[in-house]
Protein backbone atom coordinates (compact mmCIF):
# COMPACT_ATOMS: atom_id res chain seq x y z
CA UNK A 1 0.00 0.00 0.00
CA UNK A 2 1.22 3.31 -1.27
CA UNK A 3 2.20 5.95 1.68
CA UNK A 4 -0.27 8.95 0.93
CA UNK A 5 0.97 12.39 2.68
CA UNK A 6 -1.34 14.36 5.22
CA UNK A 7 -2.93 10.62 6.74
CA UNK A 8 -1.73 9.25 9.87
CA UNK A 9 -0.16 5.75 9.95
CA UNK A 10 -0.37 3.84 13.19
CA UNK A 11 2.27 1.96 14.77
CA UNK A 12 2.60 0.05 17.87
CA UNK A 13 5.10 1.64 19.70
CA UNK A 14 6.11 3.14 23.46
CA UNK A 15 7.07 6.10 25.30
CA UNK A 16 9.72 5.03 28.41
CA UNK A 17 11.07 7.85 31.18
CA UNK A 18 13.27 6.73 34.02
CA UNK A 19 13.44 8.98 37.24
CA UNK A 20 15.99 8.55 39.97
CA UNK A 21 14.71 7.67 43.02
CA UNK A 22 17.82 9.67 44.91
CA UNK A 23 17.01 7.11 48.07
CA UNK A 24 17.30 8.10 50.89
CA UNK A 25 14.46 10.80 50.24
CA UNK A 26 15.16 12.32 53.33
CA UNK A 27 15.99 15.81 51.82
CA UNK A 28 13.63 15.18 48.98
CA UNK A 29 9.55 15.70 47.96
CA UNK A 30 7.85 12.47 48.53
CA UNK A 31 6.23 13.09 44.88
CA UNK A 32 7.88 13.42 41.10
CA UNK A 33 6.60 13.76 38.42
CA UNK A 34 7.95 11.67 35.28
CA UNK A 35 7.79 12.35 31.44
CA UNK A 36 8.61 15.91 32.13
CA UNK A 37 12.17 16.12 32.16
CA UNK A 38 12.92 15.69 28.23
CA UNK A 39 16.16 13.81 26.16
CA UNK A 40 19.02 16.56 26.47
CA UNK A 41 17.98 18.01 29.93
CA UNK A 42 19.35 17.62 32.90
CA UNK A 43 18.66 15.41 35.97
CA UNK A 44 19.69 14.73 39.13
CA UNK A 45 20.97 11.51 39.94
CA UNK A 46 22.54 9.57 42.83
CA UNK A 47 25.48 10.44 41.36
CA UNK A 48 25.16 14.18 40.57
CA UNK A 49 23.80 15.97 37.60
CA UNK A 50 24.03 14.72 34.24
CA UNK A 51 22.11 15.00 30.65
CA UNK A 52 19.44 12.22 29.74
CA UNK A 53 20.00 10.19 27.39
CA UNK A 54 18.91 7.63 25.14
CA UNK A 55 18.40 5.33 28.15
CA UNK A 56 16.64 7.35 29.88
CA UNK A 57 13.73 8.38 27.83
CA UNK A 58 12.55 8.89 24.28
CA UNK A 59 10.80 12.10 24.73
CA UNK A 60 11.61 15.55 23.05
CA UNK A 61 9.36 17.55 24.58
CA UNK A 62 7.93 18.13 28.28
CA UNK A 63 5.27 16.27 28.84
CA UNK A 64 4.27 16.29 25.39
CA UNK A 65 4.25 14.26 22.16
CA UNK A 66 6.03 15.52 18.61
CA UNK A 67 3.62 17.22 17.13
CA UNK A 68 0.96 16.07 15.27
CA UNK A 69 1.07 12.94 17.16
CA UNK A 70 -1.38 10.99 19.05
CA UNK A 71 -0.67 7.93 21.64
CA UNK A 72 -3.30 5.14 22.58
CA UNK A 73 -1.99 3.52 25.93
CA UNK A 74 -2.98 0.07 26.05
CA UNK A 75 -0.76 -0.64 29.17
CA UNK A 76 1.21 0.74 31.57
CA UNK A 77 4.98 -0.79 33.11
CA UNK A 78 7.32 -0.24 35.72
CA UNK A 79 10.45 -1.67 37.21
CA UNK A 80 12.53 -0.51 39.41
CA UNK A 81 16.40 -0.76 39.12
CA UNK A 82 19.60 -1.21 41.45
CA UNK A 83 23.12 -1.85 41.43
CA UNK A 84 22.27 -5.46 41.38
CA UNK A 85 20.09 -5.11 37.93
CA UNK A 86 15.72 -5.48 37.92
CA UNK A 87 14.51 -5.78 41.21
CA UNK A 88 11.83 -8.36 41.55
CA UNK A 89 8.37 -7.23 42.32
CA UNK A 90 8.38 -8.59 45.64
CA UNK A 91 10.50 -5.90 46.65
CA UNK A 92 9.13 -3.51 49.31
CA UNK A 93 9.31 -0.50 47.46
CA UNK A 94 6.52 -1.57 44.31
CA UNK A 95 4.35 -1.63 47.55
CA UNK A 96 5.35 1.53 48.97
CA UNK A 97 5.30 3.69 45.78
CA UNK A 98 2.07 4.72 44.12
CA UNK A 99 2.26 5.26 40.26
CA UNK A 100 -0.17 8.12 38.54
CA UNK A 101 -1.34 8.33 35.54
CA UNK A 102 -2.54 12.25 34.44
CA UNK A 103 -3.49 13.43 30.89
CA UNK A 104 -4.23 16.82 30.69
CA UNK A 105 -4.49 16.81 34.62
CA UNK A 106 -7.59 14.00 34.59
CA UNK A 107 -6.05 10.70 36.39
CA UNK A 108 -6.38 7.46 34.23
CA UNK A 109 -4.77 4.90 36.39
CA UNK A 110 -3.75 5.38 39.84
CA UNK A 111 -1.97 1.99 41.84
CA UNK A 112 0.83 0.76 43.75
CA UNK A 113 3.77 0.14 41.60
CA UNK A 114 3.35 -3.95 42.11
CA UNK A 115 0.28 -3.73 40.14
CA UNK A 116 2.11 -2.20 37.10
CA UNK A 117 5.03 -3.84 37.70
CA UNK A 118 6.69 -5.35 34.69
CA UNK A 119 6.13 -9.50 34.37
CA UNK A 120 9.65 -9.29 33.68
CA UNK A 121 10.37 -8.63 37.46
CA UNK A 122 8.20 -11.70 39.11
CA UNK A 123 10.68 -14.42 36.59
CA UNK A 124 14.26 -12.54 36.89
CA UNK A 125 15.34 -16.23 36.45
CA UNK A 126 16.51 -16.42 32.83
CA UNK A 127 16.38 -20.16 32.71
CA UNK A 128 12.68 -21.10 33.82
CA UNK A 129 11.42 -20.25 30.37
CA UNK A 130 12.17 -20.22 26.45
CA UNK A 131 12.13 -16.37 25.04
CA UNK A 132 8.37 -16.68 23.12
CA UNK A 133 6.86 -17.86 26.57
CA UNK A 134 8.67 -15.25 28.60
CA UNK A 135 6.86 -12.91 25.61
CA UNK A 136 4.06 -14.34 25.58
CA UNK A 137 3.83 -14.26 29.50
CA UNK A 138 4.57 -10.54 29.83
CA UNK A 139 1.86 -9.67 27.65
CA UNK A 140 0.04 -11.84 29.70
CA UNK A 141 0.53 -9.96 32.86
CA UNK A 142 1.34 -6.83 32.12
CA UNK A 143 -1.18 -4.09 33.05
CA UNK A 144 -3.87 -3.16 30.64
CA UNK A 145 -6.55 -0.65 30.33
CA UNK A 146 -10.54 -1.71 29.55
CA UNK A 147 -10.60 1.65 27.51
CA UNK A 148 -7.12 3.18 25.91
CA UNK A 149 -7.01 6.71 26.97
CA UNK A 150 -5.64 8.97 23.97
CA UNK A 151 -2.72 11.61 24.61
CA UNK A 152 -4.28 14.38 21.74
CA UNK A 153 -1.44 16.35 19.74
CA UNK A 154 -0.23 18.95 22.60
CA UNK A 155 -1.78 16.94 25.65
CA UNK A 156 0.03 17.65 28.56
CA UNK A 157 0.64 14.22 30.45
CA UNK A 158 2.72 12.65 32.84
CA UNK A 159 3.28 10.30 35.85
CA UNK A 160 3.33 11.20 39.16
CA UNK A 161 5.15 8.72 41.73
CA UNK A 162 4.42 9.02 45.35
CA UNK A 163 7.49 7.48 47.63
CA UNK A 164 6.15 6.19 51.21
CA UNK A 165 8.20 5.69 54.24
CA UNK A 166 10.76 2.76 53.29
CA UNK A 167 12.58 5.75 50.97
CA UNK A 168 13.86 7.40 53.64
CA UNK A 169 16.25 4.83 54.48
CA UNK A 170 18.76 3.95 52.06
CA UNK A 171 19.71 -0.11 52.66
CA UNK A 172 21.99 -1.77 49.83
CA UNK A 173 18.83 -3.38 48.03
CA UNK A 174 17.33 0.20 47.66
CA UNK A 175 17.09 0.87 43.72
CA UNK A 176 18.09 3.69 42.41
CA UNK A 177 16.28 4.18 39.28
CA UNK A 178 12.27 3.52 38.35
CA UNK A 179 11.75 3.16 34.78
CA UNK A 180 7.98 3.53 33.41
CA UNK A 181 6.77 2.50 30.27
CA UNK A 182 3.20 3.66 28.39
CA UNK A 183 2.78 0.74 25.66
CA UNK A 184 0.18 1.71 22.67
CA UNK A 185 -0.31 2.90 19.59
CA UNK A 186 1.48 5.78 17.82
CA UNK A 187 -0.46 7.70 15.33
CA UNK A 188 1.87 9.90 13.39
CA UNK A 189 1.81 12.12 9.83
CA UNK A 190 2.76 10.58 6.60
CA UNK A 191 4.83 13.10 5.19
Amino acid sequence: MPLVAGVLEVIDNFIFDTLHTMAPRLDRPDREKMFVIPLGAQVLTNEGHRLKDYLDTNLYESGLLNPPQQFAIRAIRCAFIGRDGISPASSRYYADTLVRLMIGQKPYWIGPAWKCADPVTMVLEPNLMDSETRIEFVRALRQTFTYEPLIQTQEPFYVEVTFGKSWNECPPDAPDRLVVLLEGALARAIV
